[in-house]
């Protein structure tokens, strides 16, 4: 790991995203990127973005065939060699090739889609299919990454047993987590199961369909938000007490760091609280303000006229508040925790 190549690594991953989109960067967000400044920008930016995932493709389609062809060098050599050690490093070297090679196969087609989306015309047949099968690829991209590791990883799978056996976690309380965090979605979104896909939302199914899972969704982020907020709450009086023994001088050193992880892990709760909070009250009125109700309907447009052209107004708008619920769990653990700067350090 050289400094120079994690520069570069550290460039790419960040930088050109931020260089592609800046034409945008002051134009009136609308949250879904119709009407983001004139169309010759919008123009601008899906060139740039389809020049840069071809660039993805070719170039990692090369890496990917050298790769194989030095595999292919590594497994006859390990195959001649008696050595336990060569002979498990070259399996271990076996799984990684056939990881990266199915992660470059899904994330290649995400970007010929997005490819095909910035050269298609606007209701043309090739830009209806590619709306169509949006789902399935972005799904494919997504989720090929953990699903792929939780099967070749053994010691990924140890890992996640040994938090089933461990005492402080009750197995009952895992199972009851996974089920909210992975089974409540997908039980919420089952009416649409199947359902043509739009990758956008709409025709997605009958209306009575699309309503039941707004409402439902709605249910949903409000129990977080009010039984987050009461929990947050609680956490906070014990937060008063913790703060007190990180300044007793007296107390044994392992309880006063024990306290002050406490007192760190709780802000960075309340924060993450406070995001996702945001998060859900905005999809709460996107569920309101669709709603075919005349009472809603005035007093939605009422409250939009208040708060036209203020803070609030610029707070609720949709890139905002998205990006503040996704980026604040890594900066928060950035700025809180020593242990993972130094872990970043040590790699340069």
């Amino acid at each position: 790991w050289k400094p120079g190549c994690i520069m570069i690594m550290l460039v790419a991953q960040l930088l050109v995203p931020i260089i592609v989109t800046s034409p945008l960067a002051f134009a009136e967000p609308t949250g879904i990127g119709d009407g983001y400044g004139t169309p010759y920008l919008i123009t601008i930016v899906q060139l740039i973005s389809a020049v840069i995932y071809g660039a993805y493709v070719i170039s990692g389609f090369i890496l990917t065939t050298m790769a194989m062809q030095k595999l292919r060098r590594l497994l006859n050599t390990a195959s001649r060699s008696k050595e336990n050690q060569k002979i498990r490093a070259a399996r271990e070297e076996v799984l990684l090739m056939i990881y990266s090679a199915v992660l470059f196969l899904s994330h290649s087609l995400k970007c010929i889609q997005q490819i095909l989306f910035a050269i298609a015309e606007d209701d043309s047949d090739l830009y209806l299919t590619m709306l169509a099968l949006y789902p399935y690829i972005n799904d494919c991209a997504v989720f090929s990454s953990p699903v792929l590791m939780l099967i070749i990883s053994g010691k990924l799978r140890r890992l996640i047993s040994s938090y089933f056996r461990k005492k402080n976690w009750n197995s009952g309380w895992i199972a009851f987590l996974l089920a909210a965090q992975l089974l409540i979605p997908i039980l919420v979104a089952s009416p649409l199961a199947f359902s043509q896909p739009t990758g956008i939302g709409n025709g997605y199914g009958p209306p009575h369909l699309i309503k039941i899972v707004q409402i439902s969704s709605a249910v949903i982020y409000g129990g977080y938000v009010i039984s987050g907020f009461i929990l947050t709450l609680l956490a906070m009086r014990k937060l008063r007490g913790l703060i007190t023994i990180t300044h007793v001088s007296s107390l044994e050193q392992k309880k006063v760091k024990a306290a002050r992880e406490e007192v760190m892990l709780t802000i960075y709760s309340a924060a993450l609280f406070l995001s996702h909070s945001l998060k859900c009250i905005q999809q709460i009125l996107f569920v309101l303000f669709t709603q075919d109700n005349r009472l809603l309907r005035e007093l939605t447009n009422e409250a939009s006229k208040k708060l036209a052209g203020t803070f609030f107004d610029e707070l609720f708008q949709y890139p905002y508040i998205n990006d503040f619920a996704v980026f604040s769990s890594p900066v928060l653990m950035l700025i809180m925790s020593g242990k993972l700067r130094r872990l970043i350090i040590t790699y340069f």
